[in-house]
């Protein structure tokens, strides 16, 4: 399994170069989980697989740490932010550890090879989106 995940992150990675995004993924690649440099410290964005019998994967913004501080201030604008993303987002507010409001969709799965492009295209997509909202709210 730890060979699948790495040959997507590595395409992954790939198509966003080959796009031209502005977008620096972590040296790792390994796992469900391709992270990205920070923001500003504390503040990344995440993607995830999950191979399940359906399959998830979703865009993540995640604040840890004193960063959490934001996640108030963000709720606040939850319907602008959540227009601007184009979809119905999952907010977690945890005091203790980190906060997150993440995109999900529950109808690909990365075991199918055939779909990658179309995956791809789409984690792209919404990154790039979560960094246009997110990026000047903090800045």
């Amino acid at each position: 399994m730890a060979k699948h995940h790495e040959r997507y992150w590595t395409q992954f990675c790939d198509y966003l170069e080959q796009r031209g995004s502005q977008l620096q993924p972590t040296a790792s690649r390994n796992g469900h989980v391709l992270n990205f440099k920070p923001i500003v410290p504390n503040v990344r964005l995440r993607v995830r697989q999950v191979i399940t019998d359906g399959g998830v994967i979703n865009v993540t913004f995640f604040m840890v740490r004193s960063a959490r501080a934001y996640y108030p201030q963000f709720h606040q604008q939850k319907a602008e932010i959540e227009n601007k993303i184009g979809g119905s987002l999952c907010w977690e507010e945890d005091r203790h550890k980190e906060s997150r409001i993440s995109l999900i969709r529950t109808d690909m799965n990365s075991e199918d090879e055939a779909d990658w492009a179309e995956q791809h295209e789409w984690l792209a997509s919404t990154l790039e989106k979560f960094e246009a909202v997110f990026r000047p709210r903090i800045e």
